[in-house]
């Protein structure tokens, strides 16, 4: 059964969230921090996990511009591509933290929170990319 790693990536934490490509239902999984052993803790998640494509969001501006975290996130993609030796997908996340913020009925992320809206982002993410699956 193929496995998906959806990530939210940001500069202090990296939102985790996982489905299975049959049932197509993606839950959150963890919140990791961005420090030097992030690519060491994603690739000891995707071996355990037995994931077989990794899905970044691609952060644009609310006009769909790129930004500077979009030049990040695709540099992020790239080097796990390298590090997971696994597909890695992008898909545009314009919007999910609001979203997920939205979706966890909270006013603004605080705290612990910040974790579950990046875990909630996550999902979005993959819920997006499994929309896009289907119609491909």
């Amino acid at each position: 059964m193929a496995k998906v790693l959806g990530i939210d990536y940001g500069l202090k934490r990296v939102g985790l969230a996982f489905a299975d490509m049959e049932a197509k239902f993606p839950v959150p999984f963890t919140t990791l921090s961005n420090n030097d052993d992030l690519f060491e803790r994603l690739k000891q998640i995707v071996a355990s996990e037995d994931v077989d494509t990794v899905v970044v969001g691609l952060p644009r501006s609310l006009e769909g511009e790129e930004t500077a975290q979009t030049k990040l996130a695709a540099a992020f993609a790239k080097e796990l591509q390298a590090e997971l030796g696994v597909p890695v997908e992008m898909v545009d996340e314009a919007g999910t933290s609001e979203a997920a913020i939205d979706r966890l009925g909270a006013k603004k992320a605080r705290g612990k929170e910040k974790g579950l809206v990046d875990q909630e982002a996550a999902v979005i993410i993959l819920e997006d990319y499994l929309n896009e699956y289907d119609t491909a």
